[in-house]
């Protein structure tokens, strides 16, 4: 459940300035488990290049704890 939360944060973000972007590549990284409480998804858009644009995230527990961490890149379609 947080890859999803990870990569629907990731995408949003994204898709706030280009309408279809595929991705090249993602990596999670798994710091901790969250069992119990509620889960909290940001992303930040670190670059955006000519061709390819670079995302992170993270999931955090309610006391604020760091449960994972995304870091995808995207393409840029060419508009047409």
């Amino acid at each position: 459940m947080k890859s999803a939360k990870l990569t629907a944060a990731q995408e949003k973000r994204v898709r706030q300035a280009l309408d279809q972007v595929p991705f090249a590549n993602l990596t999670i990284s798994y710091l901790r488990p969250l069992l119990t409480g509620r889960a909290r998804a940001t992303a930040r858009v670190l670059r955006v290049g000519r061709r390819l644009i670079a995302v992170s995230a993270e999931v955090s527990s309610d006391d604020g704890s760091l449960a994972a961490t995304a870091l995808s890149t995207y393409i840029r379609l060419a508009h047409t």
